[in-house]
């Protein structure tokens, strides 16, 4: 008699950072922060200008929908939020969904942060918190149904990006925002001894427990660095997800796969280029036809709030709504 042994897959739970930049609270500390360090950028500011950033069309329900939806063998879905913040209406009360305020896992002195990057250095302190989880931003959506393995197989994580020489690193540094963080992280890994470093691509990222609490043991200095302003810095902070993509790429063996761009679609600059508003729909429509596994829906001006709504519902219906619907969808103002 022949026996075959069921592959078990690891519990995996699913982790997003979101803030309500609408909540007059949140705005009333922020700019008392801000203030008190003399900060008044300006909107375009990719750094400190949030309101661009924080703006939202609850793009949280959506994501939440589409991962019970797409891949209900998710375990828990957490939603990091500020002290005092609420999750939207829709979400409150729904079975697995726990909303986990930042003084719960990221250290008192920390506190308040209005910067990602020191959110997620801390996240996988989050008690009771699967070994192996997931971590998104609130506009990171499944799209059709996903398997577990698309995430870990065999104990090892899939991680989805593509290698950064040193030089072109070096040259990165000209950028600013996030790909100079990127840019700088990839340069002090390979001046700690890494042969090679991966750029993460925007799409949802796969992390280990004890790789996390291992980078933040051996980089203690570094982090303790990093997070001590309240706001996001380019010339201080470290991506996260890159200095942990490197040590688990030394410690365990992870599968390397390229994403390629298609799991993100950006919304910038539709309102001000006809060109970039043709190519958007042309994405959205090949997305309602062929759709990836996940997809991150970046930056989308208020003037689409409504067109995009109409086509999430559309979407997570769980049919592949007519090609002739999408169309009438997206023209309609």
């Amino acid at each position: 008699m022949c026996y075959v042994a069921a592959v078990m897959q690891p519990e995996i739970d699913l982790v997003y950072t979101w803030v309500d930049g609408f909540d007059p609270t949140w705005q009333q500390l922020k700019a008392k922060y801000m203030a008190l360090q003399g900060l008044t950028p300006d909107e375009n500011d990719q750094e400190l200008g949030d309101e661009k950033r924080h703006r939202h069309m609850n793009e949280i329900v959506y994501a939440i929908r589409s991962a019970r939806l797409y891949a209900p063998w998710v375990r828990k879905i957490y939603i990091l939020m500020a002290d005092g913040q609420q999750a939207p209406a829709e979400l409150r009360g729904v079975s697995g969904v726990e909303v986990v305020p930042h003084s719960a896992f990221i250290p008192t002195e920390e506190l308040p942060t209005f910067s990602c990057r020191t959110i997620e250095v801390f996240m996988h302190r989050i008690a009771g918190l699967s070994d192996t989880f997931i971590y998104a931003n609130d506009d990171y959506l499944f799209w059709k149904p996903t398997p577990p393995t698309y995430f870990v197989e065999n104990g090892e994580l899939h991680l989805r990006g593509y290698p950064q020489p040193a030089v072109l690193a070096q040259l990165g540094l000209r950028r600013k925002g996030h790909m100079k963080v990127a840019n700088r992280t990839a340069l002090m890994l390979y001046a700690r001894g890494f042969e090679r470093v991966y750029m993460p691509e925007h799409c949802f990222h796969t992390l280990r427990k004890s790789t996390c609490e291992h980078v933040l043991s051996e980089l203690k200095s570094e982090m303790k660095a990093a997070t001590a302003g309240k706001f996001r810095d380019e010339n201080r902070e470290y991506w996260w997800q890159m200095l942990v993509y490197a040590y688990e790429d030394r410690l365990h063996k992870p599968i390397h796969d390229l994403a390629l761009g298609k799991a993100h679609l950006s919304f910038a600059d539709v309102e001000q280029s006809k060109l970039m508003s043709a190519y958007v729909n042309a994405r959205l429509l090949m997305l309602s036809r062929f759709p990836e596994h996940t997809v991150c829906f970046n930056t989308i001006p208020p003037s689409w709030y409504d067109r995009m709504h109409r086509y999430f519902e559309m979407h997570l219906e769980g049919q592949v709504p007519p090609f002739g619907d999408v169309v009438r969808t997206l023209r309609a103002a």
